[in-house]
């Protein structure tokens, strides 16, 4: 589904970082304005490592951050939000540009439908290259004149747009969390852990006190147990052992 990040008043924290990505893997990209009137892009991020050592840099805000899950197209640099907004959009991949982009959390169903009627009524002079997806699509009919971005409104999803004199604009609802706006709750320190098919806790820094082991005795579980239990998921170690 993705998660977008509009980090308005502060950065991402390194643990932000983390479990954006590790919930949203299939690659990550960021966008700000420039003074200059520009929007700077850098997207294709494959792994944690690649956007954290890009994210030491002085990037300035607001930017926008976005972590993909694909639900459309392939998983590749290509591909990773955001999108240009052009009646083409073409899969450039780093680059300061005159136009604005595109993030977008969610699915459209029908896009390809609305991307065939563009081609067929001739909103657009040719069928664009390379990869389609959902987002792209949405990119290419907002920057359509007879139609313009209040389509973004109409169609399923959330999305950011960023633009060269400097807006931010945002449709849908974002989750607030000190000068942050997250597009859902993938941001949040979770963990999910099942045995048999049974749920049998979730936690980010607070949660039910005591589970029930398999005779029936409740556990307490510790600020130290979530901790520990956090970081190994994070490392990707198997957590099924901590079912009771």
């Amino acid at each position: 589904m993705c998660i977008i990040a509009i980090a308005a008043e502060r950065r991402l924290t390194s643990e932000e970082l983390d479990t954006c990505f590790k919930n949203n893997s299939d690659g990550a990209g960021i966008a700000w304005a420039t003074p200059n009137g520009k929007v700077h892009m850098e997207k294709g991020f494959m792994t944690i490592e690649e956007l954290k050592s890009f994210y030491q840099n002085d990037i300035p805000l607001p930017h926008v951050i976005h972590f993909r899950i694909a639900t459309s197209g392939d998983v590749m640099p290509e591909m990773t939000h955001p999108y240009l907004m052009t009646e083409s959009s073409e899969l450039s991949i780093s680059g300061s540009l005159d136009v604005p982009v595109l993030f977008h959390n969610g699915v459209i169903f029908d896009w390809k439908n609305l991307l065939a009627n563009m081609v067929t009524s001739k909103q657009i002079e040719s069928m664009p290259q390379g990869q389609m997806n959902d987002t792209r699509t949405a990119a290419i009919m907002a920057s359509v004149p007879s139609i313009g971005d209040d389509i973004l409104a109409v169609l399923s999803g959330k999305f950011v747009k960023v633009s060269p004199d400097g807006y931010i604009t945002r449709w849908g609802d974002f989750e607030e969390v000190d000068g942050v706006y997250f597009s859902n709750s993938s941001y949040k320190r979770t963990i999910y852990c099942y045995n048999n098919g049974k749920f049998c806790w979730n936690g980010k820094n607070t949660r039910n006190n005591n589970r029930n082991n398999r005779h029936n005795r409740n556990v307490v579980i510790t600020e130290e147990d979530i901790n520990k239990e956090y970081d190994d998921w994070i490392n990707g170690k198997n957590l099924n052992s901590m079912c009771y």
